[in-house]
């Protein structure tokens, strides 16, 4: 009775005035909950961080030491609490190195016989735990995580390319009609990623990717462009056969530049010619690198003249090609930057071959 005295007060107040003293108590009720919240939020980061640290400390050494292939090292058990920061250690040492050191630390993973864990981890576990088991999962070349990649491959998620990264690396020809439509169905899916996909394993994704290209250029798919562009970090330079159809009856500059950039064959030239006017800029800079590295003395009138173009990305690739063209006659250059003089040609001419005597 007595401590319901003291809140007479408040019950003769008006219930409008009442009202708005307790929604200020709740209201500062709930900002003491989101400060003790943000608070403990603090505490277990700055503890993982702790760990992490820990972690660190102890682990990179003994991974160092094992990969320099002391024999009398033995790995301790590790910890489940650092089983994440295990799996990021491991993988940037497996995207860092080359050569055996990657069956090396495949071994002081399977030491560990973190196996069934991580198989945990990539079906139930949350986006950055499934992020992380993806791709080792992918390094260990562990088939028996197939159906389950498969499954995250089609899913609109950032892991969809990392699963479609670890199918290749599992088993490239089993994953090649997998693969293949889910980079068509992906547009999200950066040239960058596809060119990580692509640059150890993508030959066997070769014949299914030719013969998408093949279907899109038929069919005239907006998408030509950047399938061809896939060849480029595979390193396979389709033959004329191939390219020739796409250089003469195509004026998509996506396409064209692909085709350009993958264009190896000097008898051909004259299928470079065909866009020397193109009305996209991009498309010409490309055609002035193509004559730099295939074309002839024939060729030194044509760079000539995209040297006078009026967008400047043209001019500096005309410029670039004619100063490491290899036909290109001694004085040639220097008579140029005369006939030019004081036009924009020859300021790009001289800045080509500065910057060539600075590399």
């Amino acid at each position: 009775m007595a401590y319901a005295a003291h809140f007479d007060w408040l019950m003769q107040l008006d219930p409008l005035v009442q009202g708005v003293f307790w929604l200020g108590v709740g209201a500062l009720a709930l900002t003491l909950v989101a400060m003790v919240c943000l608070i403990l939020q603090r505490m277990v980061s700055l503890h993982r961080e702790r760990n992490t640290r820990q972690f660190l400390a102890e682990w990179r050494p003994l991974i160092s030491r094992a990969l320099a292939g002391d024999d009398k090292l033995v790995l301790p058990k590790l910890p489940a609490v650092y089983l994440l920061d295990f799996l990021q250690l491991w993988l940037h040492y497996q995207e860092s190195l080359r050569g055996e050191s990657h069956q090396l630390l495949n071994q002081i993973f399977a030491q560990q016989a973190l196996r069934r864990r991580l198989h945990r981890l990539l079906k139930h576990g949350n986006l950055r735990q499934r992020l992380l088991a993806a791709t080792t999962v992918g390094h260990l070349q562990d088939g028996e995580m197939w159906e389950v990649l498969v499954r995250l491959m089609h899913k609109h998620s950032p892991i969809a390319i990392v699963a479609a990264r670890s199918l290749v690396q599992i088993d490239a020809q089993r994953a090649a009609p997998l693969v293949i439509p889910q980079i068509l169905a992906h547009r999200d899916w950066s040239q960058a990623r596809l060119s990580n996909l692509l640059s150890n394993e993508g030959s066997a994704l070769v014949p299914p990717l030719l013969e998408a290209i093949g279907l899109a250029a038929w069919q005239k798919l907006p998408h030509l462009g950047r399938l061809m562009r896939l060849l480029e970090p595979i390193g396979f330079h389709p033959d004329k056969q191939f390219l020739a159809p796409i250089l003469i009856g195509n004026e998509d500059p996506g396409t064209l530049l692909s085709a350009l950039r993958l264009f190896r064959s000097p008898q051909d030239i004259h299928l470079v010619h065909l866009h020397l006017q193109h009305p996209d800029w991009h498309v010409r800079a490309e055609v002035a690198s193509t004559l730099g590295r295939l074309g002839s003395a024939d060729d030194l009138p044509h760079l000539e003249q995209l040297l006078q173009a009026r967008e400047w990305g043209v001019r500096r690739q005309a410029a670039r090609a004619l100063v490491a063209a290899p036909f290109i006659q001694p004085g040639t250059l220097d008579a140029l930057i005369q006939q030019h003089r004081g036009e924009h040609a020859a300021a790009a001419l001289q800045q080509a071959i500065a910057d060539l005597e600075f590399k």
